[in-house]
C-alpha cells in the first residue's frame, strides 16, 4: 500500500514539473479578422507551440471574448494536448450579438503560478446601419469669402477651383483654362466650388446621467487599484444604469448611420465622441467616408457609464467654444437643446433608448 501510494506522489509530481518546464516554454498566438459586419459570426484561430522536449497533456486554457463597448465577457474553458517540439490549432467560433471593440484573449499558467502565458488579438464588429435622410438648410454662401467649401460638390464660386474637366457643348467660355488647354491641345474647362456658411457636428456622448456620490465613496475604498478599477467600473456601468447592450447597439447603429448620410450627401462635419470612465473627448474631422471607417473602431473603443459630465462639456473643455452651427447629440437620455449645452449652435436631440429606433428616426429634421 505504501509503495502505492509513493508511486501515486511521484506521478503527480512529475506531471506537475513537466507541466512547469513545458508550459513555461510554450507560445501562444491568436488572430481574427480585423472587422466583421453586424450579426455575424467571427472566426478566431488559436495556435499553441510546445518549444519544450517534453510534451504539454490536457493542459487547460481559457478563451475570453470582451466587448469593451457593451462591457459583456463570455469565458470559454479550452484542453489542448501538444507534442514536445509541435503545435497545435484551435479554431473558435465568436458569436456575439452586439457591435463593440472585440478584445480576444487565450491564456495559461502552470501549477502554483510558476509561470502566465497569454496571447490577444482585437478586432470591430461593425454596428447595423439602416437607411435615415437627413433634411438640412446648410446651403451654399452667398458671400465668396468663405474659408471652407465642400470637396464632392461644385458650386458658383470660382475663386476655388473644384475640379477641371474637358469642355462639353454648352459649357460657358469664360470658364475655359486656356493655359491648360493650350498644354493638352484639348479645350479644358474649370467647375467651380461650393462654399458652406454653415458647418455640422456629429456628437455620441457615452455619458449616462446619474448620481455619482455612492461611485466616489467607494473609490475612495478602492485606492490602490489601477485606473480602470473593476469595482469602480461595474457601479458606474451601462447595466447599473439600466441600459442594455441593445440600446448600447442602437447608439452605435444611429451614429454611425447619421455619419454615413452627411457622407453621402457630400457634406463634412465634425465627429465628437468621449470616453466617461477615462473623462476624455474626442474629436475627428470627416470629409471622406474612409476617414469614417477609420473611426468606428475609436467610438467603440471603451463603454458607455454613468457620468456627471456630458460630452459637450468635455468638448467645451478640450476644445473650446462649439463652432458649429448645426449639433445632431446621440446620447442614451442627455437633452442636449434642452440644456442649452451649446449655445450658438442649433441642437438635434437623438434617444438611442427609444423602441423603435429605426423607424423613430428614419427622417431627421435640422431646420
Amino acid at each position: 500500500m505504501a509503495v502505492l501510494v509513493i508511486s501515486i506522489l511521484i506521478i503527480c509530481l512529475l506531471i506537475m514539473v513537466n507541466d512547469v518546464i513545458a508550459f513555461r516554454k510554450a507560445e501562444l498566438t491568436v488572430e481574427t479578422e480585423n472587422s466583421v459586419q453586424a450579426r455575424k459570426n467571427a472566426s478566431c484561430h488559436i495556435r499553441v507551440r510546445n518549444r519544450s522536449i517534453f510534451p504539454l497533456i490536457y493542459k487547460r486554457l481559457v478563451f475570453e471574448v470582451k466587448n469593451t463597448y457593451t462591457d459583456t465577457v463570455r469565458k470559454t474553458p479550452l484542453r489542448v494536448n501538444v507534442l514536445p517540439k509541435s503545435t497545435s490549432d484551435i479554431d473558435m467560433k465568436v458569436e456575439l450579438a452586439n457591435c463593440g471593440k472585440i478584445r480576444c484573449e487565450v491564456r495559461g499558467r502552470t501549477f502554483l503560478m510558476f509561470g502566465k502565458r497569454s496571447a490577444f488579438c482585437n478586432f470591430t464588429i461593425l454596428p447595423e446601419l439602416f437607411a435615415t435622410r437627413i433634411e438640412y438648410d446648410l446651403r451654399e454662401s452667398d458671400i465668396y469669402d468663405c474659408e471652407t467649401y465642400s470637396p464632392y460638390r461644385k458650386g458658383q464660386d470660382y475663386s476655388e477651383i473644384y475640379q477641371i474637366r474637358e469642355y462639353v457643348p454648352g459649357d460657358n467660355i469664360k470658364h475655359v483654362h486656356w493655359k491648360l488647354s493650350g498644354r493638352t491641345d484639348e479645350l479644358m474647362v474649370k467647375e467651380a466650388s461650393f462654399p458652406l456658411d454653415k458647418s455640422m457636428m456629429v456628437v455620441m456622448d457615452k455619458g449616462i446621467p446619474g448620481d455619482l456620490e455612492s461611485t466616489d465613496k467607494k473609490s475612495k475604498a478602492a485606492k490602490g487599484k489601477t485606473a480602470n478599477e473593476k469595482k469602480i467600473s461595474k457601479e458606474r456601468s451601462a447595466a447599473k444604469a439600466g441600459i442594455t447592450p441593445d440600446q448600447c447597439e442602437a447608439l452605435a447603429a444611429l451614429t454611425v448611420s447619421v455619419c454615413r448620410c452627411l457622407s453621402d450627401e457630400g457634406l463634412d462635419y465634425k465627429l465628437v465622441w468621449n470616453d466617461p470612465l477615462a473623462d476624455m473627448c474626442f474629436a475627428r474631422e470627416i470629409q471622406m467616408e474612409s476617414e469614417l471607417a477609420e473611426s468606428i473602431p475609436a467610438i467603440l473603443t471603451g463603454p458607455l457609464a454613468i457620468s456627471n459630465k456630458t460630452c459637450a462639456e468635455d468638448y467645451i473643455q478640450e476644445f473650446g467654444p462649439c463652432q458649429a452651427t448645426h449639433v445632431i447629440y446621440l446620447s442614451c437620455g442627455v437633452m442636449a437643446a434642452e440644456g442649452r449645452l451649446f449655445e450658438n449652435a442649433r441642437v438635434t436631440d437623438i434617444d438611442a433608448r427609444a423602441k423603435d429606433y429605426q423607424s423613430a428616426y428614419r427622417e431627421i429634421d435640422l431646420y
